[in-house]
């Protein structure tokens, strides 16, 4: 049995409870180690042109104009009591059956299957100066904003192997 020295790029994420680590690639050389890690971690760096106060004015819009708008719709024509009615009197007065609750979920869950595309044509008629790309990229940011990510290390470790091993 012989030994040889390999370089594990090592990933990390999270804090105390929610730290986890992980071996992303192992290497024989550490310069491609010390590459693969650099690589590694700039694709962890998520960034948007898109400002927020831009990215709440379009979804603002979209809830404004087309989600609540169209369930506020629906429950007038299926009899279904409405947010608004809801909130205005007691449980017991008003409330929706399981039935409804049912409708009126299924109903949003088709409203949005509309979002991206109503947010981009929004965004790019509106703020002409951002793309579609520009819409994707914030929604990633945005999805990656609270990861924690640690730069990679490169731990150094002996690797077992047996006299016949060819690569």
């Amino acid at each position: 049995m012989k030994t040889i020295k390999i370089y594990a790029v090592m990933s990390s994420k999270g804090t105390y409870d929610d730290y986890h680590e992980w071996v992303e690639k192992c290497f024989t050389n550490n310069i491609d180690a010390m590459l693969y890690a650099r690589s590694i971690d700039e694709s962890r760096i998520y960034e948007s042109r898109i400002p927020d106060e831009v990215f709440d004015d379009v979804e603002d819009h979209w809830y404004d104009d087309i989600y609540d708008t169209q369930i506020k719709k629906f429950c007038k024509d299926n009899d279904i009591p409405t947010q608004e009615d809801m909130s205005d009197v007691p449980v017991w007065m008003c409330s929706r059956t399981e039935e409804q609750n049912k409708m009126v979920v299924e109903f949003a869950d088709k409203i949005d299957e509309q979002y991206d595309e109503w947010c981009i044509k929004y965004l790019t008629e509106h703020y002409p100066e951002y793309t579609e790309q520009d819409w994707y990229d914030y929604l990633k940011a945005a999805d990656h904003a609270y990861d924690e990510w640690h730069d990679c290390k490169i731990k150094e470790l002996e690797l077992v192997i047996d006299d016949n091993f060819k690569v």
